[in-house]
């Protein structure tokens, strides 16, 4: 089984082996090249050899470096300051600057690999020529898959950022569900119109600001629509 991605290099650097070997497996089969390293050392040595497109890293990962230390050397490194990189940790990192991503551990190994399949495959829609989509204070980068609010990443799953990626190219515009449907799935008769309320309602608590306001409107009989803070307050 292959896809666009084949070309795509991973090099992981997890410290559980078996959940390494189930996740290789995997994008081997989606056509990824994929290397695996078992401390910092072996990392660094790798990437002088190839060029990973990302980096899977475990913040737990043995070696002399600090994987706190490392990311931060990768991304000032001319060979690696484009490489994606993925932290696993066991909480929500303070400090993002220096990653792209990051996943809870423990986590189940095809959690993983969507996110490697989202964040490494590139947009194929017409609007999506523009790198970066943005309304008010959203950002969405799609040469990262990075959705910022307020300047805070937020984390979504591949169908909620496909969804997002549908308000923020018609912010105001009400759009059906049928609409959204045929933008994040395609044609077809497999997905429920309803399946969408789930993913809405999953987007809309992520973007949720500190007076847990929602930025998407239901609009009766109608569909959602993305829109300000202001135009919520003032309805």
């Amino acid at each position: 089984m292959t896809d666009l991605n084949k070309t795509s290099s991973v090099l992981i650097a997890l410290c559980e082996s078996p959940i390494q070997t189930v996740i290789s497996y995997h994008l081997e089969r989606y056509g990824y090249i994929v290397n695996s390293v078992q401390t910092t050392e072996m990392l660094l040595n790798t990437i002088e050899r190839i060029e990973p497109n990302m980096i899977i890293l475990d913040e737990e990962l043995p070696g002399i470096i600090k994987t706190i230390n490392l990311c931060n050397m990768l991304k000032n490194n001319p060979k690696t300051k484009n490489t994606i990189i993925i932290l696993a940790t066991k909480k929500a990192p303070i400090n993002t600057a220096d990653i792209n991503d990051y996943i809870i551990k423990p986590f189940v190994p095809s959690e993983l690999v969507s996110k490697i399949k989202l964040l490494t495959t590139q947009p194929n829609e017409v609007n999506n020529s523009k790198k970066i989509i943005s309304f008010n204070d959203i950002e969405m980068n799609l040469n990262t898959y990075r959705v910022t609010k307020n300047n805070k990443i937020i984390h979504l799953g591949p169908n909620e950022f496909k969804i997002l990626q549908c308000f923020l190219e018609l912010p105001g515009r009400v759009l059906s569900r049928e609409h959204i449907l045929n933008y994040v799935w395609g044609n077809t008769n497999q997905v429920e119109p309803r399946t969408i309320d789930v993913h809405i309602n999953r987007l809309r608590n992520a973007l949720k600001d500190d007076n847990n306001i929602s930025l998407i409107r239901t609009i009766r009989s109608e569909g959602y629509s993305l829109t300000t803070q202001n135009e919520l307050t003032n309805a």
